[in-house]
């Protein structure tokens, strides 16, 4: 874990007001945070899913749209890519997803969590093609709308991510 890991690890007290938690984690571009007790204790960690459904909506809409949140250049592989290749690419990047494609148009995308649901399965990573183990459909939004509606698709459709285009025409 040592290797894949990001270090420092960014750290808040438990005792810190949320929303002075959610700016600073913003702020460093952190998706989690670990939060402390005084001694410096691991107690919890909070994602900024957690934020979004604990935060007041209109605090999100002033603070960020759909743009200014997203990651940008998301890594995109071919469905005939392999696990393992997808596998390395996160690992070496340090990114938590990535899309997949067919004839250059979004199709899929393959997580973290996903990786860690696979792993427990027997598989041999290097002869599982994407297009058998993505998450399909692809559920877009717009790089102009609010917070509030991103977190509202993602709720109702139990997802955490969505992509981020510039039109949000398409759902493969």
């Amino acid at each position: 874990m040592a290797d894949v890991m990001r270090t420092p690890v960014f750290a808040v007290a438990a005792d810190l007001d949320y929303r002075d938690a959610y700016r600073q984690m913003s702020a460093r571009g952190y998706r989690h945070l670990a939060v402390v007790d005084g001694e410096g204790r691991l107690t919890g960690v909070v994602s900024e899913g957690d934020f979004m459904h604990h935060l007041g909506m209109e605090y999100l809409v002033a603070l960020k749209t759909v743009g200014s949140a997203m990651t940008p250049d998301p890594i995109t592989l071919s469905e005939d890519a392999s696990l393992h290749e997808a596998a390395a690419v996160m690992a070496e990047r340090r990114i938590s997803c990535v899309l997949v494609s067919r004839d250059d148009a979004p199709s899929g995308m393959l997580s973290e969590r996903d990786l860690v649901h696979l792993a427990r399965q027997n598989l041999d990573p290097a002869s599982v093609p994407l297009a058998q183990v993505m998450r399909s459909p692809l559920r877009s939004i717009d790089a102009a709308s609010s917070l509030q509606e991103a977190a509202r698709q993602m709720q109702a459709a139990g997802i955490r991510r969505l992509a981020v285009v510039a039109e949000a025409a398409w759902s493969a």
